[in-house]
């Protein structure tokens, strides 16, 4: 019993140098805090600018599955946009603001809208992707 005390007192004293060597301190410097400062800042302010393009870009689309297509609209302030809506042979001209939306005007006549025209870069992808998909096959 002794024996083993003994032992362990011995594990104790070879490990205290180990536990005596002061442990090297990383001091933060003003620059240290300036670089994490900058990298905080840029992340915020990229998560900014992605949040206010996709809440521009991303309004109403102008795809319809049916009856109910929204054929154009128009943005009028920073949260109002007037939009054009069909539903069946009846367009409707419509106010749209975060309280609700408004009916402004039923049109008598119809207003042709055309087609959206497709962005070259959006043709050229899509030729892509068509061709590596039958490619898979």
């Amino acid at each position: 019993m002794k024996l083993r005390i003994l032992l362990s007192g011995v594990g104790l004293l070879a490990a205290l140098p180990a536990w005596a060597e002061p442990a090297q301190r990383h001091t933060v410097t003003a620059g240290d805090w300036l670089q994490m400062l900058a990298g905080l800042s840029f992340v915020l302010i990229m998560i900014g600018a992605i949040a206010w393009f996709m809440r521009r870009v991303s309004g109403p689309t102008m795809m319809g599955n049916g009856h109910l297509r929204i054929l154009s609209v128009l943005p009028v302030g920073t949260r109002e946009r007037i939009a054009l809506v069909q539903a069946g042979k009846d367009q409707v001209l419509v106010g749209i603001t975060p309280a609700g939306i408004t009916r402004i005007h039923a049109l008598s006549e119809p207003v042709e809208v055309p087609e959206p025209v497709q962005p070259e870069f959006a043709r050229r992808l899509q030729a892509i992707l068509s061709r590596s998909e039958s490619h898979e096959d």
